[in-house]
């Protein structure tokens, strides 16, 4: 659900300013749709454009699980999974070669090889 996470805002005196697009077209859409609950949410990297809109996404629907790759030491990723947590939502690492099945939906997971965070991988 990289979509979810596509964010154009910046945090300006500790709100956020600009378009939040969890909020403003994620949200919407999924509501239209008759959606309340997402059994998955992935995150596929840990860069702003990607997750700062989820924090709407898991304020607004009921997530089952927040699917990383590897931990990030950034404050906006750890204040993602706080959030997740906060929320009840189980974090669930995948990593190259897991698969997955759900009612006929089935999928690979190619990133990332090494679970490792990045700066610890470059160590």
């Amino acid at each position: 659900m990289t979509a979810a996470g596509s964010q154009e805002s910046e945090w300006v005196g500790g709100q956020r300013s600009g378009l939040d697009v969890g909020e403003q077209v994620v949200s919407p859409y999924l509501w239209s749709r008759g959606i309340k609950r997402l059994d998955v949410v992935a995150l596929t990297h840990a860069h702003h454009d990607h997750l700062d809109g989820l924090h709407s996404v898991m304020q607004n629907f009921r997530v089952g699980e927040l699917w990383i790759g590897r931990d990030e030491e950034t404050h906006a990723f750890e204040d993602l999974l706080k959030e997740a947590r906060e929320h009840g939502v189980r974090i669930v690492h995948e990593v190259s070669g897991s698969k997955f099945d759900w009612d006929g939906v089935t999928g690979d997971v190619l990133w990332p090889a090494d679970p490792t965070p990045v700066n610890e991988a470059s160590e």
